[in-house]
């Protein structure tokens, strides 16, 4: 389902368009379909009577010469631009686009071989595919840590560092070839006449670090063997250092000057700028945080753009928006300070109107407040003002539990304080 701005979610309900492809997998996986109006375009078939593979000789042309080259090679990566330029020629003009050309800015048109219909079948096709990467990953009992466009990154927990191929992981194949959008890539490259593995095993470590999706580090044996840096032109200590930050640190972007930005007379020539951006390692919230138990898919639009807008405004007042600090926000509770002291002052109001049964018999107001770093006054104001559950994280769970042990407040369970995500 587009979701504006902020691309593409999956939430559990949702009204949308859909390929094939998408379909068969949503039905492998249990989803409800009620088709409300079908669109089926006829295959283009040769004199024989069999499927035409129409883009298969050329895609096997560019993709057998630009192997024969060095990867990331130019001549590598020219033919990689052509075999993208196809697609990206399929899909010119489907939606309103303006492109400027120094003093003109037109509309983009289609281009001589523009056919939404094909431009979706490809799409639909790898996003099928991926889904089913990861459930495939999952049946083999490993952890995807980050998935998008046309790959993922994964653990599996349990098994020797020492594989270096998927064949290495029991069951990982096996899974993947049960899957009908992957079995179809497969075809795909059959049809072309080049090798049929689908996968390809671009690193392999004994560890790793995610930050967002394309931010993420994977080790092995203390070595970077594969750095997504999420479009910051930092080293891995840096992004790290970022990732740590409380609130929204920057860093100097490097660029050369644009044609564009010569002609408009801002730069004498082509020459090196810097500009300060703001870094970004936030989570995009397109699984929703599920309490201590990871993350879900958000239940319908309303759910997603309710933590992806209490993101954006954490942001905009240069807050890091990590998932406790949105939790807080959309659950109500006002951020003053870091995320301790928010659990501090509405811990105050639980113990002051002693939820939980946690407030000691014969103890004064002014002496819990006392206990807990704070005024008579703060422990007034925390009296009238009521109390809201504090949503149920790790983190804020950690904190519940420090500040009730730290003041000498004995219970049994924090359960009263919390409640579900």
């Amino acid at each position: 389902m587009r979701a504006g701005k902020y691309g593409l979610i999956y939430p559990l309900c949702r009204v949308g368009y859909a390929t094939t492809a998408e379909l068969i997998t949503a039905r492998d996986k249990g989803v409800e379909i009620e088709i409300v109006r079908c669109i089926t375009l006829p295959m283009y078939m040769t004199d024989a009577g069999l499927p035409e593979p129409l883009f298969a000789p050329f895609l096997s042309e560019m993709i057998t010469r630009r192997r024969r080259f060095v990867k990331n090679s130019l001549a590598n990566l020219l033919y990689k631009l052509i075999c993208n330029g196809l697609y990206g020629k399929l899909a010119q003009g489907v939606k309103t686009r303006f492109v400027r050309s120094f003093d003109r800015r037109d509309q983009l048109p289609e281009s001589a071989v523009t056919c939404p219909a094909y431009a979706c079948a490809i799409t639909g096709a790898v996003r099928a595919a991926l889904v089913e990467l990861q459930d495939a990953i999952e049946e083999a009992g490993g952890v995807v840590h980050s998935a998008t466009t046309d790959g993922c990154m994964a653990s599996f927990p349990g098994h020797p560092d020492t594989h270096q191929t998927l064949a290495d992981i029991p069951g990982l194949l096996e899974a993947v070839y049960r899957k009908p959008a992957i079995l179809r890539m497969r075809d795909g490259l059959r049809n072309m006449g080049l090798p049929e593995a689908v996968l390809e095993l671009k690193a392999v470590g004994d560890s790793c670090e995610v930050w967002k999706t394309r931010g993420y580090v994977i080790w092995r044996d203390g070595e970077v063997k594969h750095l997504a840096k999420a479009g910051h032109q930092l080293n891995v200590e840096e992004l790290r250092e970022v990732a740590r930050h409380p609130d929204i640190p920057k860093w100097t972007m490097r660029s050369l000057a644009s044609a564009q930005s010569i002609y408009d007379g801002n730069h004498e020539d082509l020459v090196s700028i810097t500009k300060d951006k703001r870094a970004n390692l936030d989570f995009d919230f397109k699984l929703i945080p599920n309490g201590r138990e990871g993350f879900r898919p958000p239940r319908d639009m309303d759910e997603f753009l309710d933590w992806r807008e209490g993101a954006e405004t954490l942001r905009k007042s240069g807050r890091r928006a990590t998932t406790d600090r949105v939790a807080l926000s959309i659950g109500g509770h006002s951020l003053r300070g870091d995320i301790e002291a928010t659990v501090r002052r509405k811990l105050l109001r639980a113990v002051v109107q002693d939820v939980g049964g946690v407030r000691p018999p014969g103890v004064s107001d002014r002496e819990i407040a006392e206990r807990m770093g704070f005024t008579a006054t703060d422990a007034k104001n925390a009296k009238r003002r009521p109390f809201d559950p504090l949503p149920d994280t790790a983190e804020i769970r950690a904190h519940i539990a420090e500040e009730l042990r730290g003041a000498g407040f004995e219970t049994t369970s924090i359960e009263p304080f919390m409640t579900d995500i």
